[in-house]
């Protein structure tokens, strides 16, 4: 699929998803992963944030947000040591959208190994 039908069916996806719910998810993004940013709520992370939600609902995308934190190379720790972790990256496409949410579920299976006292 090109990249230009891509963002045409996000853009489609996202105007069905109301502006509350995309501010919501944008707000926990900049409190999770950049708190400092100056960050604004443009129409591409818009569009990006909106078709997500539409497809995998509001506590999935906080689960990707989530998600990569646990990602070292995300976060920074790679040759540039720059971070890759902009709202718009992490709801640019399926792929990664359930990337960061498989990684996300990884950090709370560990977290609940760790707390089993059985172990």
């Amino acid at each position: 699929m090109s990249k230009h039908i891509q963002t045409r069916q996000q853009s489609a996806k996202a105007r069905k998803v109301s502006s509350e719910a995309i501010e919501q998810v944008f707000t926990y993004w900049k409190q999770t992963i950049a708190p400092k940013s100056k960050a604004v709520l443009d129409d591409k992370r818009t569009i990006r944030i909106g078709w997500a939600i539409h497809d995998y609902g509001i506590e999935s995308c906080k689960q990707a947000i989530n998600g990569i934190l646990n990602s070292e190379w995300h976060m920074g720790v790679n040759p540039q040591q720059k971070k890759y972790n902009d709202v718009e990256l992490i709801f640019r496409n399926a792929d990664n959208v359930e990337k960061f949410i498989e990684l996300s579920n990884k950090r709370d299976a560990r977290a609940e190994f760790l707390s089993d006292p059985n172990w």
